[in-house]
């Protein structure tokens, strides 16, 4: 008996450690199957496949927005057009030229537009109205020529333009 005892406190401190990690790695493994479970369950949906034969302008999309009044504004290498859930209306040969490579709705309620080589547009969502976006001043680049890559507004509802060739301009 003393030696079954010297003996399991052999095993024991020689072999604790070993026990204790197993123990560890064990349940790190269970989590990693119950993450991987879940994962999976959660990315079991289903995707609805939208294109021109559904009223999309192109099926080259660059960019997408939703507005305060839930429409989808989206960018395409054909045009910018507005989605309502159902159908599609499409905005041509405005201001905006044919590609739109970046769309934003700001808190006031305009759509920027930016495009590939043209620069920024604004549209007023309540009348339709489209107004170019020009920033040209002493010790300033020419928006117009930009090839716009983003918009992002800050909490102070300034505009931060980004683009391809000429940097990062702030709007104000």
């Amino acid at each position: 008996s003393v030696h079954k005892e010297k003996c399991l406190n052999y095993l024991w401190y020689h072999y604790q450690f070993k026990i204790v990690d197993f123990v560890s790695r064990l349940n790190r493994l269970w989590v990693v199957v119950s993450f991987i479970a879940i994962s999976n369950s959660s990315l079991a949906q289903r995707f609805e496949y939208i294109e021109e034969q559904q009223g999309l302008p192109g099926n080259t999309v660059y960019s997408i927005s939703q507005d305060s009044t839930g429409y989808m504004w989206v960018g395409t290498s054909s045009g910018l057009c507005r989605y309502d859930g159902v159908l599609f209306e499409i905005f041509q040969n405005s201001p905006p030229p044919n590609s739109v490579s970046f769309v934003l709705n700001d808190k006031r309620g305009y759509l920027w537009i930016g495009n590939w080589g043209k620069g920024v547009s604004i549209l007023n969502q309540k009348t339709e109205a489209y107004l170019k976006f020009n920033y040209k001043g002493k010790g300033y680049k020419e928006l117009s020529t930009s090839r716009i890559q983003c918009f992002l507004e800050d909490k102070y509802n300034s505009i931060w333009i980004g683009t391809y060739d000429q940097g990062l301009f702030k709007a104000r």
